[in-house]
């Protein structure tokens, strides 16, 4: 029998190394296996492995086995939502999790961030019941949210009812299939639950809400039965409940809101970056200890036809050297939480992942960096004797086709982009209907807005606008870019410059403008 060289892999064992990250999804190219031989690497080795490539290399082996908590970006304790949080502040790494979080020298606690980011499923492959289990998920999601409206009393399925069903004050949750108009201008409704389904009839003029009404939205519905048919006496939405008290701080805080930068661009304005980095390092800058990045850190490459005429760097791993540039000019003791959006190289189906370590080498390690998904729910500045501020970050890809879809956003809801955020959240879903974004089929709607925000930031129409919605504090992040030729062909209008500051000590909210 031959003997097998010392420090390399048997090649059986090797062959199961190869076989478990093919259930992945991942192709393992020949760097990759020369040094799994060559580390003598198992399965459990490479068990854990979280990227967005599909050909996994030497370097992503590398950066994975060279750190003790590696998530699909960077080492954020990322807690799910019946988990524990863990506080990644730097200076806490070493101390137990339930400890809360050190004071520094002027008595302000340390800066913190808990990130609590909707998942993507492991790499698989998605067939017909990948879509059925998905508006399941959604539907269960929501159902739970619309039990918590009074309105809906003496609540039934509607596989109960029959062509033949008289009843009347009944209530039912369903999801919307279909909307149209009869002949007598009566809005019709398709609805559907697990159970069955049944045609919603909404009188002419009625006004409860059916010119607002979206494919794939779960709503309730309240009124009688006849022959068949639900007549509807009014709509019921999930929204969010009024927040008496805006939740505050103890320290004297702030967090700055930037979205689309759009770094590559041949019309990112370069007098905004320097005017905001000058501010930002400045006395007046001093009380930041938080930075939250919206999506769209730089322009892409091949987003939308001719695109490249309107850039200044087409490689787009230099323009990502650009952004990085920007991040690591910021003071090392604010916090920064990136995630991305529909120019950023990550797949653009939503829930999207972080940005990887191929993309932002440079910055993937920096301690007061965290790369996020998109969603993102984001904890600051608390711990377990405070709660902190909780930012619902959403780049806000499906806010043009909702605008586009609803006649009353139609006429204001690209340069007040405050309305489609209210309009979200009243319905508690970033994208209702499916198809606004490219949405994924995962195990769970990862774009239900479960959880309540103090704070919900997004960005994309390039507009900005600061609001307060039931207690929550809405920001519509502004761009580092100006006008260009594609924003005139899809009606965005650019309002640059216009950077948002929330002093999370008294939760008031300002914005400054550095266009000029």
């Amino acid at each position: 029998m031959e003997k097998i060289d010392e420090g390399k892999k048997d090649m059986d064992e090797v062959g199961e190394v190869i076989s478990c990250l093919r259930k992945k999804g991942l192709i393992v190219d020949t760097g990759a296996l020369e040094f799994i031989k060559e580390k003598n690497l198992g399965c459990s080795d490479v068990e854990s492995i979280r990227v967005e490539s599909l050909f996994l290399t030497k370097e992503m082996i590398e950066a994975h086995i060279g750190k003790v908590k590696v998530s699909e970006t960077k080492e954020v304790e990322v807690a799910l939502e019946d988990e524990d949080e863990l506080c990644t502040d730097p200076e806490m790494q070493d101390t137990n999790e339930e400890e809360s979080p050190e004071v520094n020298g002027t008595g302000e606690r340390s800066p913190c961030v808990r990130v609590e980011s909707p998942l993507c499923d492991e790499p698989r492959e998605r067939r017909i019941d990948s879509f059925v289990g998905y508006f399941n998920a959604r539907y269960n999601a929501m159902k739970n949210l619309l039990l918590r409206r009074q309105e809906l009393k003496n609540l039934v399925s509607l596989g109960r009812f029959t062509k033949y069903s008289n009843d009347r004050n009944v209530s039912v949750i369903g999801i919307v299939t279909g909307v149209s108009k009869s002949k007598a201008g009566n809005t019709v409704v398709n609805l559907e639950d697990p159970t069955g389904k049944i045609m919603v009839i909404i009188k002419d003029q009625k006004g409860i809400g059916e010119d607002e009404l979206l494919n794939d939205v779960v709503i309730g519905v309240c009124g009688s039965t006849f022959n068949g048919f639900f007549y509807a006496d009014s709509i019921v939405l999930a929204d969010v409940p009024i927040l008496n008290n805006a939740k505050t701080v103890s320290d004297h805080v702030s967090g700055v809101f930037l979205s689309d930068l759009h770094f590559g661009s041949k019309y990112f304005n370069k007098g905004i970056e320097e005017r905001f980095l000058k501010w930002i390092m400045s006395p007046s800058g001093a009380q930041v200890r938080y930075l939250f990045i919206c999506g769209d850190n730089v322009d892409g490459v091949g987003i939308y036809p001719g695109q490249d005429s309107e850039l200044v760097e087409t490689d787009i791993f230099a323009q990502y050297r650009l952004f990085e540039e920007f991040v690591l000019k910021i003071p090392r003791h604010i916090q920064i939480i990136i995630c991305p959006g529909n120019h950023d190289a990550v797949r653009i189906g939503e829930p999207q992942p972080a940005l990887g370590r191929d993309l932002v080498p440079n910055i993937c390690d920096a301690e007061n960096v965290h790369l996020v998904g998109n969603p993102a729910y984001v904890n600051v500045h608390g711990g377990d004797s405070a709660d902190g501020i909780n930012v619902l970050m959403y780049h806000g890809y499906s806010f043009t086709s909702i605008v586009d879809a609803i006649p009353y956003l139609r006429q204001k809801g690209l340069v007040n982009p405050q309305y489609v955020m209210e309009y979200v959240l009243k319905r508690r879903h970033l994208a209702p209907p499916y198809g606004v974004t490219v949405g994924m089929p995962e195990k769970q709607d990862a774009l239900v807005i479960s959880k309540i925000p103090d704070i919900f930031q997004t960005g994309d129409l390039h507009s900005h606008a600061i609001d307060d919605y039931r207690g929550i504090t809405l920001i519509s992040s502004s761009t580092f870019q100006d006008q260009t030729p594609f924003m005139d062909r899809v009606g965005h209008v650019a309002n640059p410059g216009k950077v948002s500051v929330v002093d999370f000590h008294t939760r008031e909210a300002k914005s400054i403008d550095f266009s000029s």
